[in-house]
C-alpha cells in the first residue's frame, strides 16, 4: 500500500487549493499532451514521407472510429475511478486495492473483446462512413493493426486513471514520456526507413503502448504489495454505475464526430487531410482541457469522500479561472500559427488553406467550453455521473447532429461544419452553469 508519508504528499485534501491543483494538473496535462504527440507523430511522418492519402487514411474515418473506442474507455475510467478516489479520500485502503485489481482485470477482458471486434468489423464501419475509395484500403489496414494493441492500451489507460485517483499524476507522465519516445523512434524506423507505411505507424503505437502498460502495471503492483487480478463483483457494479454514464457520454460525443467525419468525407481527400491536420493540433487544446477536468474530478472525488464540500466549491472557482486563462492563451497561439501548424503535416496548398480556415472558425471559441469541463467534473466527483451525461448527450450530441443536418449535410462546406462546434459548446456551458448552481450535493455545508 501507499505509505502514510506518500499519502499526505499526494492528497488533495489539505493545503492551498490553487497551488495544489496546479501541481496535480501539470503532470496530468503533460500526459495527455504526450498522448496526443503519439497521433501527431504518425500523421506528420505519414504525411511527409508517404503523402496526403496516408494522412487522410490515418486521420480520417479510421481515427474517428478508434476515438469512439478509446474515449468511451477514457470516460469509463474517469467515472469508475471515482470509486477509488472516494475510498482514498475516506482512508479505506483495502477497498482501494480491490478497486485497482477489478479495474485492471476488466480492462484486459474488454481489450480482448474490442480487438476481435475491430479486426472483423473495420471494413464495414469505414464504408458506412463513406470513406473515399482512394484511401479505404489504407484505412482498413491501419485500423486492424491498431486494434491489435487494445489490451495494453486499455490496461495502461486504466492504470493511469487509478494512479491519478490516488493523487499521483507524476508516475503516469514518466511512463508516457518513455512510451512516446519509443513511438517516435519506431515510427521513423518503420515508416521512413523500412517503408512499412500505415501498418508501420500502427505497429509503432502498439509496441509503445505495451511498454507503457507494463511499466504502469509494475508500479501499481509495487504500490499495492502485489495484485491478484481478480474482480470484486460489488466494486465492479459501482464502477459500472459511475463509469458507464461518463463512458457513454464520451462515446456519444465521439459518435457525433462520425457524423462530422461523414460530412467532411463528402468534400473529398483535400478536406479530409486538412481536417485531419486540424484535429491533430486541436487535440492539444483538448489535452489541456482534459487535464483540468481530471484535476477537478479527482479534487472533488477526494474531498467529497472526506465531506469537504466547502473546499470543493473553492476548488471549482480556482480551476475554472485557470481553465479560462489557458483556453484564451491557446486560442491565440493556435490562430497566430495556423498556417505554419497545418504545414507541418502537408505542403499541399489546398490542405493548408482548408486547415487554416477551420482553425479560424473554431479556435477563438475554445474558452466557451471551460464551464462545461469544470462544472461537470465537480458534479461527477460527488458520484452523480448520470445527469451530466444526459446534459452532454442533448447539448453536444443531439444539438450538434441537428446543426449538421441544418447547416452542412445537404450542401456541406468547411465553414458550415466548423460552426457546429462553438454553437454546441456555448449551449452546453450555459446549461451546466445553471445545473452546478442548483446541485444539492455541492450546496455549502461547512467552511474550511
Amino acid at each position: 500500500m501507499i505509505s502514510a508519508k506518500e499519502t499526505k504528499q499526494l492528497s488533495l485534501l489539505e493545503g492551498p487549493i490553487t497551488s495544489s491543483m496546479v501541481r496535480f494538473f501539470i503532470p496530468v496535462a503533460l500526459g495527455f499532451i504526450f498522448q496526443q504527440f503519439y497521433t501527431m507523430t504518425d500523421a506528420i511522418i505519414l504525411g511527409r514521407f508517404i503523402g496526403k492519402n496516408a494522412l487522410a487514411a490515418v486521420g480520417g474515418s479510421a481515427s474517428s472510429i478508434i476515438n469512439v473506442i478509446t474515449l468511451f474507455f477514457a470516460g469509463f475510467t474517469s467515472g469508475g475511478c471515482i470509486v477509488i478516489a472516494q475510498a482514498f479520500g475516506s482512508g479505506d485502503r483495502q477497498r482501494s486495492k480491490r478497486g485497482t485489481e477489478t479495474a485492471l482485470c476488466f480492462s484486459a477482458i474488454l481489450g480482448a473483446v474490442l480487438t476481435i471486434a475491430g479486426i472483423i468489423f473495420a471494413p464495414a464501419l469505414l464504408r458506412m462512413l463513406d470513406t473515399p475509395e482512394d484511401i479505404i484500403s489504407l484505412a482498413i489496414s491501419y485500423m486492424r493493426w491498431y486494434v491489435i494493441g487494445m489490451i495494453p492500451t486499455l490496461v495502461y489507460n486504466m492504470g493511469n486513471a487509478v494512479l491519478r485517483s490516488m493523487g499521483d499524476s507524476r508516475k503516469p507522465l514518466s511512463f508516457l514520456i518513455i512510451g512516446t519516445c519509443v513511438n517516435v523512434v519506431l515510427d521513423l524506423i518503420f515508416v521512413a526507413v523500412l517503408k512499412l507505411g500505415v501498418q508501420g505507424a500502427a505497429a509503432a503505437s502498439v509496441i509503445s503502448q505495451l511498454l507503457s502498460a507494463i511499466l504502469t502495471f509494475r508500479c501499481l503492483s509495487k504500490a499495492e504489495n502485489g495484485l491478484s487480478l481478480k474482480m470484486d463483483g460489488r466494486i465492479l457494479k459501482s464502477f459500472l454505475k459511475m463509469g458507464l454514464p461518463t463512458g457513454f457520454q464520451n462515446a456519444l460525443y465521439t459518435l457525433t464526430s462520425l457524423f462530422v467525419q461523414r460530412a467532411i468525407n463528402i468534400l473529398g481527400t483535400d478536406s479530409i487531410a486538412g481536417w485531419s491536420a486540424f484535429f491533430r493540433l486541436d487535440g492539444y487544446f483538448w489535452s489541456i482541457s482534459a487535464g483540468f477536468n481530471i484535476t477537478m474530478l479527482t479534487f472533488s472525488g477526494q474531498n467529497f469522500g472526506a465531506h469537504n464540500i466547502g473546499r470543493i466549491r473553492k476548488g471549482v472557482k480556482s480551476c475554472l479561472l485557470l481553465d479560462l486563462a489557458s483556453s484564451v492563451a491557446f486560442a491565440a497561439v493556435m490562430c497566430l500559427t495556423r498556417t505554419w501548424g497545418i504545414a507541418l503535416f502537408s505542403s499541399d496548398p489546398a490542405v493548408i488553406a482548408i486547415g487554416s480556415e477551420v482553425i479560424m472558425w473554431t479556435a477563438p471559441f475554445y474558452p466557451l467550453f471551460a464551464f462545461t469541463e469544470i462544472f461537470s467534473a465537480a458534479i461527477r466527483g460527488t458520484g452523480d455521473t448520470a445527469k451530466p451525461s444526459v446534459i452532454t448527450f442533448f447539448t453536444v450530441c443531439v444539438l450538434r447532429i441537428g446543426l449538421l443536418y441544418l447547416f452542412a449535410l445537404n450542401n456541406p462546406t468547411n465553414i458550415k461544419i466548423a460552426l457546429c462546434y462553438p454553437i454546441s459548446w456555448a449551449v452546453s456551458s450555459v446549461i451546466f452553469t445553471v445545473f452546478f448552481l442548483c446541485c444539492k450535493a455541492l450546496k455549502p455545508k461547512e467552511s474550511i
